[in-house]
Formats: structure tokens, C-alpha cells, sequence
């Protein structure tokens, strides 16, 4: 997960994993308090990539 500014620019970045069932959404909440810059972030980008576990 990915959090930008209003011009593009990454803010935070986030590499943990989530697990997600089929169909569904999980709720994953980030701590952005430590980093200060909270009130930059615009949005956020999700890596799309999706691993099964066989």
C-alpha cells in the first residue's frame, strides 16, 4: 500500500500483506502517526497482485 500526495508523490509506503478471501475486502488499518506527514496524504494505491495458497 502506497500513500501519495496531491502531485504523485509516495508519502508513506506500507509492504505488509493481506489476506483477502475471494469476493470479499478486509479493513487493514496503517499506522501513519509516527511519520508526522499525515495531513499530505491525498490517496493511496493498492498492489493488485493476489497469491493463492494451495
Amino acid at each position: 500500500m502506497t500513500f501519495k500526495n496531491g502531485r504523485g508523490l509516495v508519502v508513506i509506503s506500507a509492504g505488509d500483506q493481506v489476506s483477502v478471501p475471494a469476493k470479499g475486502r478486509t479493513t487493514y488499518r496503517v499506522s501513519t502517526i509516527s511519520s508526522g506527514r499525515v495531513e499530505e496524504i491525498a490517496h493511496c494505491e493498492v498492489d493488485p497482485i493476489a497469491v493463492a495458497n494451495w
